[in-house]
């Protein structure tokens, strides 16, 4: 469901209200996340004079996050009678959402989705992200499985570990490689 609001200035409007400029979406909302013990931690930089609808965030799918528990606000939003919406509740400055990811999950795409809107009268449609998930469990044994497969993934430990002439090691170790093979 796609809604624009636009609030137009009144008569009694002061000509500096009636040319506002509004911050392009990404920059009055300011996304990003990082992953947690647990899933995944949403942080919003929400410029001044803007919100966020807490009615307004979804996540997908519906089946990840059928209990609510698996969502959790960092703090609770401020009441506001929206003449859009009606009674909301509205996030100002920032928020932090933390997503739960139950261990059973299997890897696929998270799609977030939120709106907010400028105090001068402005909202913005839905803006959506998304996040790839893989399960932890799946890269380990990916990796193991690298190694396995491919004598020369071995070396790149070594690689790691060596500060200075890191060509040169290179060859060597795989030089070392290929005579143990």
């Amino acid at each position: 469901v796609f809604m624009a609001c636009y609030s137009l200035p009144t008569a009694a409007s002061s000509s500096e209200s009636s040319t506002q400029e509004f911050l392009k979406v990404h920059d009055a909302f300011k996304y990003s996340y990082q992953k947690t013990d647990k899933g995944y931690r949403l942080n919003f930089d929400i410029a001044e004079g803007y919100y966020l609808y807490q009615e307004r965030f979804k996540f997908r799918p519906k089946t990840l996050f059928s209990d609510d528990s698996l969502v959790q606000f960092s703090h609770p939003g401020k009441a506001k009678d929206d003449p859009y919406f009606g009674l909301v509740h509205v996030y100002h400055d920032n928020i932090s959402v933390d997503l739960t990811i139950p261990e059973s999950a299997l890897a696929q795409t998270i799609k977030i989705s939120y709106q907010g809107c400028a105090e001068a009268g402005l909202c913005y449609p839905p803006v959506k992200q998304l996040i790839e998930y893989v399960p932890s469990e799946t890269v380990e044994k990916a990796s193991i499985a690298s190694a396995n497969d491919n004598p020369l993934s071995a070396s790149k430990e070594k690689v790691a570990e060596v500060k200075n002439g890191g060509q040169i090691c290179l060859t060597s170790t795989l030089q070392a490689q290929y005579q143990i093979s």
